[in-house]
């Protein structure tokens, strides 16, 4: 979330729309382990969320959804890189009885081998993965492997607390956030990207 941008919102839509759950967490990394610094502070980042997620929840509730949604800010008090592994089961053990699924984008889907202790993820939650125009599944290697038996419809996810991964079908968004900064250091114009 650095920055927040549409293409987060309109996944956690389509999340809510196939998935239904009972909470969407907001999560802001404190320390990434597997990027550059924030470009942004914490304070920034979190002052972002709030502002882009506020009509995403005014939204769900005037159209009667349940689901509720939530700035996390775990991660951010935590002085140490933020592992997804550690932030899982921070979530596991807040919620041991729920079924838990974790969004990421594909871009990092198919970087997964990469993440520290990645094969243990789903020990303790379901993936979800975004797709953006032009993305692809792993077709070969050790994310292609690992995933091959995990793969499942987003209506079975609620079967189990964890141990899937499900393809999100998604709306055509190609924007990241590090396109997003390039774009803003560049002076581009960026309506329209950006939360209002």
């Amino acid at each position: 979330f650095d920055p927040v941008h549409v293409g987060h919102i309109r996944a956690a839509i389509e999340a809510q729309i196939v998935l239904q759950p009972e909470v969407i967490k907001f999560l802001p990394c404190h320390i990434p382990p597997h990027k550059d610094e924030p470009t942004a502070s914490a304070a920034q980042r979190v002052e972002m969320l709030h502002m882009a997620i506020a009509p995403l929840e005014a939204r769900l509730h005037a159209g009667g959804e349940s689901s509720i949604v939530e700035l996390d800010q775990r991660e951010l008090a935590w002085d140490k890189p933020s592992y997804t592994i550690d932030t899982i089961a921070s979530l596991r053990r807040d919620y041991p009885d729920m079924s838990i699924a974790w969004l990421v984008g594909m871009d990092s889907f198919v970087t997964l081998s990469r993440w520290h202790q990645w094969q243990a993820l789903c020990e303790q939650a379901h993936l979800v993965v975004v797709r953006r125009p032009g993305d692809d599944l792993p077709k070969s290697g050790l994310v292609h492997e690992w995933a091959q038996a995990k793969y499942c419809r987003a209506s079975a996810l609620v079967q189990s607390r964890s141990g899937r991964v499900c393809i999100l079908p998604s709306a055509p968004l190609d924007i990241s956030s590090s396109r997003l900064r390039q774009m803003l250091a560049r002076g581009d114009n960026v309506d329209y990207l950006l939360p209002e």
